[in-house]
């Protein structure tokens, strides 16, 4: 066996089976970690032979250090030479639809150029498509080495890619080095530990193997002492072991035990003593083109090499030769014309690029971008070497780094855009430029780390000597401080904005006092705000947009207070399109607007988000697309869609984690929590609720907590912990108070609460927490929160007059969108009808309460109907949900495009769930409507709706 496969006899069995199941549709990501040299590349190469040997369609990249800012650097290696070597009709099968997007931001397969801006999700979106089209023919591999140098946009992609793998026939494969230091470690990590990664840790070699391996390459009768000390100077490492005996091969060592100093003194320097060997025994300008390869990175163009190197194209071509003679250089699989070249591997690059003097390097970058202008290289290539030289040294860097900037922008490419940004604030700029420098890097920063954001824009507004243009940098500042939780920052930031603005200026002035007022919302100890909403009220009507967003935080408000007037002027900026228009010029106000129709229980709602969160991954802003994914989870989670609720909260918790929206933890957590609990998943509600309040930030500052807490609560009854459910009810109500919250819709504490109190004996207090909740659900005026109160109070009041609540509950939400509500009052109807004798009236509401909770896949609901119908002597089927009416909602919408035609991929791509989410959708459609296939259903639905 090779020595690069000594001992990874086990690993190559788990790629093998990994392949196997990529070939039979169920995709895998399987991670080789481990130090530098232990063999990952070699293991990684050996499975992407064996993969092309069984068919797969191989497509490789490596991550560079050199160019880890180059956005989607890795993601174009992989696809570029994958589009230009098939033919144009697989090439417009792999680009339909929203692969398209992709191939034309990113360039792929094509020159590099202007492209119109497109936002980071949607070229993500697109790079999936591109993936899943590709792997339609035959199964598809991406392998990507050194994972711990690919760029972030490309990391993106593959973080947003895994969760999707499990329906399409492909197989990811990376390597990684273990604990790398780098700007991008916590997004690694998080690939790296995702349970749906396979992860195989590569460890040293044996004492045994590393002795044998010795042992053929020095001679069996090498002095054992020598073997020792060599095994011991590698540390296993086979890397290092088979370039120590390079070395000493080199260097002419005798396996002696005099020796044993020397290959001790060697160790693991013996890589880069091995290329300082080999190099110092070559003509000098093929040690020159050597380190122009270095610093020009992998695939480097032999004729610009030559150039930065200052030698001829053709002796350029000799010295190649002989470096790949001696192991240092080989020919790069490249899909282009010209020959391009690599090094065998990336720590023989490091040991040529390290042993230059500094100051070598930085000139050699200099100069490559001065040499890649003259090549019409991308900008975005320049810039990276820009990147490694020093500021100054160049005149025409600032302007190519800004138009770097400008173009990864366009792309989505935030990250690398702003790397560029902070780079062109390290050159010497005038005062004009810098501010406009600075106002850029706070706008990429805002898709990034709006925590850097908030620095660059506070930079620039200390720049800014015009009032009303230092109000207007605030206002996005504000913003990057409130997502990350520094509210108390925000306010700060925002009324010195105010106070220092001209009173001719109404418009700005309303958008400052707009976002003033989200902070009594959601942060404690800022009530005095509120008091200003009756002047604010007063104000002379304005169409203009400070005037509309102010209007809109009014009935915010108005909607935390219970004032159902909120909901009419949502519903009327919803109507007008204005929030289509403007719902990136303010701090939440579309999402503000997605609440207050969603709790008011209008049709409305669910349309706005889902043209909301369309729009979000079309123009790619993270933080939005999260929100209306959270939004849309609360959508289902009202309706009663529990199995929908639960896709889109996978997707919110996956925006939160991947781009830091730690603020938006807790309302998450606490709805996804409330679903896990009606599916009967305490447990993982639990855990949920955990990671809601992971951040300390989240306790302490009270940003939404009170979502966590009510969440808390349902979890702890549902256990039958009742006394410490009633803390956290109690708790939630408090911080929920404090902000000036009463609504029930919002937060349902009182009801909460009197459940656990009639559960410990106190059956008064229960009462009237229950009582009070009605009344405040009354003048809300909304089914769900409204059926809900009356269910609760019945319950608690229990005989006639607890009957009567039940019955107005359950005529309350008949004709409502509250399915899961609806059956739940059904439930509680028809246990206490059978409590007072009237069987026959309690079965019929407990059938129908318990077909109800089967549909909405709340499963200890429907099993509680089950054991009360048993009791009154019936014997309910296991399930009995079935027919048009058992459809969930989000099951009617996936029926209706299946039946008109729509695969599941074009259904996944449509609605931006995954493919799996459709599948599962429509095995629970074909069991409840008894049809085999899409033929029978289209047959169901005669004129099925186009868009549902």
């Amino acid at each position: 066996m090779p020595w690069r496969f000594v001992e990874r006899a086990a690993e190559l069995t788990v790629l093998d089976a990994a392949m196997r199941n990529a070939m039979g549709g169920q995709g895998r990501f399987v991670v080789v970690e481990g130090a530098a040299g232990l063999g990952k590349t070699s293991l990684a190469r050996e499975a992407a032979a064996a993969a092309e040997k069984a068919g797969f369609r191989v497509l490789s990249g490596r991550g560079v250090e050199l160019e880890r800012e180059y956005p989607f650097g890795v993601a174009r290696q992989l696809f570029t030479p994958a589009l230009e070597r098939i033919g144009p009709a697989e090439r417009r099968k792999a680009t339909s639809a929203g692969a398209a997007v992709a191939v034309s931001a990113l360039g792929i397969g094509g020159p590099d150029g202007p492209v119109a801006a497109v936002g980071e999700f949607a070229v993500l979106h697109g790079l999936y498509w591109l993936t899943a089209n590709l792997s339609q023919a035959r199964p598809l591999m991406l392998m990507i080495d050194d994972l711990h140098w690919v760029d972030m946009s490309s990391l993106r992609f593959l973080a947003h890619v895994l969760p999707r793998l499990e329906d399409i026939p492909v197989l990811l494969l990376g390597t990684v080095r273990r604990n790398e230091p780098g700007p991008y470690r916590r997004m690694i990590e998080q690939i790296t530990t995702d349970p749906a990664c396979v992860s195989l840790r590569l460890g040293p070699l044996s004492e045994e193997s590393a002795r044998r391996l010795v042992s053929a390459a020095v001679g069996e009768h090498a002095d054992a002492d020598f073997v020792r000390a060599c095994c011991a100077a590698a540390e296993g490492n086979p890397l290092f072991l088979r370039e120590l005996m390079r070395a000493v091969d080199a260097e002419r060592v005798a396996p002696s035990r005099a020796n044993v100093g020397r290959v001790r003194r060697l160790g693991q320097r013996a890589v880069a003593r091995s290329v300082a060997v080999r190099l110092a025994q070559l003509p000098a300008p093929v040690v020159r083109l050597t380190r122009a390869m270095a610093v020009l990175g992998e695939g480097a163009d032999l004729a610009v090499a030559a150039r930065l190197a200052q030698m001829p194209l053709a002796d350029a071509g000799q010295a190649a030769i002989l470096l790949r003679g001696v192991e240092i250089l080989r020919v790069a699989d490249s899909a282009g014309p010209a020959e391009r070249w690599e090094f065998v591997h990336p720590l023989v690059r490091d040991a040529v690029y390290g042993a230059m003097d500094p100051a070598e390097r930085t000139a050699h970058h200099t100069r490559a971008a001065r040499l890649l202008r003259g090549e019409a290289a991308s900008t975005e290539k320049i810039a990276g070497h820009l990147l490694w030289s020093l500021p100054g040294g160049d005149p025409d860097a600032p302007a190519v780094l800004r138009a770097a900037a400008a173009g990864a922008a366009a792309r989505g490419a935030l990250p690398g855009a702003l790397a560029y940004l902070r780079r062109c604030l390290a050159e010497p700029l005038d005062q004009a430029e810098r501010h406009a420098v600075l106002l850029d890097a706070g706008a990429a920063a805002m898709g990034v780390d709006p925590a850097e954001a908030a620095e660059h824009l506070d930079a620039a507004m200390a720049g800014a000597a015009d009032p009303r243009h230092r109000a207007s940098i605030a206002v996005h500042r504000g913003m990057a401080l409130w997502i990350v939780g520094r509210a108390e920052e925000t306010a700060a930031v925002l009324r010195q904005a105010m106070e220092g603005l001209p009173e001719d200026d109404p418009d700005l002035r309303r958008r400052l006092a707009a976002l003033m007022l989200n902070i009594p919302l959601c942060l404690t100890g800022w009530s005095h705000l509120l008091d200003t909403v009756p002047d604010l009220r007063r104000l002379p009507p304005a169409d203009t947009v400070g005037a509309r967003m102010l209007n809109m935080m009014i009935a915010c408000i108005e909607v935390f207070d219970g004032d159902p007037r909120g909901v009419e002027a949502a519903l009327e900026a919803v109507t007008d399109g204005w929030l289509d228009r403007e719902a990136g010029t303010g701090m939440g106000v579309a999402q503000a607007a997605a609440m207050m129709l969603l709790t008011g229980d209008v049709e409305a709602g669910m349309g706005f988000v889902d043209a909301g969160l369309a729009e979000s991954y079309l123009k790619g802003s993270v933080v939005e697309a999260t929100a209306h994914h959270a939004y849309r989870m609360i959508g289902w989670l009202f309706r009663g869609d529990l199995a929908a609720a639960a896709a889109d909260a996978g997707e919110a918790m996956r925006g939160i984690e991947e781009n830091g929206l730690d603020t938006a933890r807790p309302s998450v957590a606490g709805h996804f929590a409330e679903v896990l609990v009606e599916r009967g998943e305490p447990a993982r509600a639990q855990a949920v609720l955990d990671w809601g309040e992971a951040p300390p930030v989240i306790r302490s500052t009270g940003l939404t907590f009170w979502y966590v807490q009510q969440g808390r609560a349902r979890v702890a009854r549902a256990r039958g912990q009742h006394a410490e459910a009633l803390e956290a009810a109690l708790e939630a109500g408090e911080r929920f108070a404090a902000s000036g919250g009463r609504n029930p819709a919002l937060v349902a504490w009182r009801s909460e609460a009197a459940l656990c109190l009639r559960s410990l004996g106190r059956a008064e207090e229960a009462r009237d927490h229950a009582r009070t909740e009605v009344e405040l659900a009354r003048r809300w005026g909304a089914p769900r929160a409204l059926g809900r109160a009356l269910r609760v109070a019945g319950v608690v009041a229990g005989g006639e007059q607890g009957l009567e609540m039940l019955r107005e509950a359950v005529d309350v939400l008949r004709p409502s969108s509250a399915r899961l509500e609806y059956a739940k009052s059904l439930t509680g109807l028809g246990a206490a009808l059978f409590r007072c004798g009237r069987t026959g009236e309690a079965q019929e509401a407990l059938r129908e309460g318990m077909a109800l909770a089967e549909s909405c896949g709340a499963e200890p609901l429907a099993d509680s109907a089950r054991a009360v119908l048993r009791d009154t002597g019936v014997r309910p089927p296991r399930k009995s949900a079935s027919g048009m009416e058992a459809l969930t909602p989000s099951e009617r919408r996936v029926a209706g495009l299946a039946a008109a035609g729509s695969s599941n991929r074009d259904i996944a791509e449509l609605l931006f769930v995954l493919p799996k989410t459709v599948e599962v959708h429509l095995t629970s459609v074909y069991r409840k409507l008894g049809v085999k296939g899409r033929a029978e259903l289209a047959a169901r639905y005669p004129d099925p709706p186009r868009n549902p």
